[in-house]
C-alpha cells in the first residue's frame, strides 16, 4: 500500500518533483518553440509534454521500492520511439520529420537527466542549448554549404483544400523536395518548399490552381 501521508519529507519530495517538472517544461518548450517556428508537426506543447511526462514517469518509478527504476527508463525510450515515428512522413521518394523525431528523442533524454538530478541538472540546460543550436545553426550551415542548388518556394493558399493540390503538383514537377513547412498569416496558409532541380516556371503553374493566392521563389 502506498504511503499518502503529507509529512515534511513528503512535501519536500513533492516540491522537488514539481521543480524538476517546471524546469523540464521550460527546456522542452525552448526546443519545441524552434520546431514551432519551423512549422513542424510537433511544436512547443508536444515537446513540453514529452519532458514533463518523462520526468514524472521517472520520478514515480522511485516510489515503487520493489521495482528497478531502470526498467521505467527503458520503457520511456521505447515509448518515445513510437511517438517520434508519428512525426515521420513519406512524400514520394522523400522522408520528412526525421529531425523532429530526433528532437523529441533528445527532449526525452533531457527529461531523464532532470529527473536524475545532481550534476545532470547542469547538463540538461546545456544539452537543450546544443539541441537548439543543432536545429538552427547546423541547418543554416547545411543550406549554405551542403545543400547548394536548393531553392525556397513560398505558396500562399486561401483554402485548406488547395494544399493537397499544391503539394501534388510540386512533387510531380520537382520530386527532390528537401523540406516542407507551414505557417498561417491571417486567414491564409503559407506553404514553404525547399526544392532542387525545379523548373523556373513552377510558380506560374501553381498560380493557376484555384485558391492559390501567390506562388514565388524566395531565394
Amino acid at each position: 500500500m502506498l504511503d499518502v501521508s503529507l509529512d515534511s519529507q513528503t512535501l519536500q519530495t513533492a516540491f522537488e518533483v514539481l521543480l524538476k517538472m517546471g524546469i523540464g517544461a521550460i527546456l522542452g518548450g525552448a526546443i519545441g518553440w524552434e520546431r514551432e517556428l519551423s512549422g513542424r508537426p510537433a511544436g512547443t506543447r508536444t515537446h513540453m509534454l514529452v519532458v514533463i511526462g518523462v520526468v514524472l514517469f521517472a520520478e514515480s518509478s522511485r516510489l515503487f521500492p520493489s521495482q528497478d527504476p531502470s526498467r521505467i527508463a527503458a520503457q520511456i525510450v521505447t515509448g518515445i520511439g513510437f511517438l517520434g515515428a508519428g512525426t515521420i512522413l513519406r512524400l514520394g521518394t522523400q522522408i520528412r520529420g526525421l529531425t523532429t523525431a530526433a528532437s523529441i528523442w533528445a527532449a526525452a533524454a533531457i527529461g531523464m537527466a532532470i529527473s536524475i538530478g545532481g550534476a545532470l541538472l547542469i547538463v540538461a540546460p546545456i544539452a537543450t542549448v546544443l539541441t537548439i543550436l543543432t536545429l538552427t545553426v547546423v541547418e543554416r550551415f547545411e543550406e549554405r554549404y551542403a545543400q547548394k542548388g536548393h531553392r525556397r518556394l513560398a505558396v500562399t493558399v486561401s483554402r485548406q483544400e488547395a494544399i493537397e493540390a499544391v503539394m501534388a503538383e510540386v512533387l510531380r514537377v520537382a520530386p527532390d523536395v528537401r523540406s516542407i513547412s507551414f505557417a498561417r498569416t491571417g486567414e491564409s496558409q503559407v506553404i514553404t518548399f525547399r526544392v532542387r532541380n525545379a523548373a523556373e516556371d513552377l510558380p506560374l503553374k501553381l498560380g493557376a490552381i484555384e485558391a492559390v493566392e501567390s506562388a514565388r521563389w524566395t531565394d
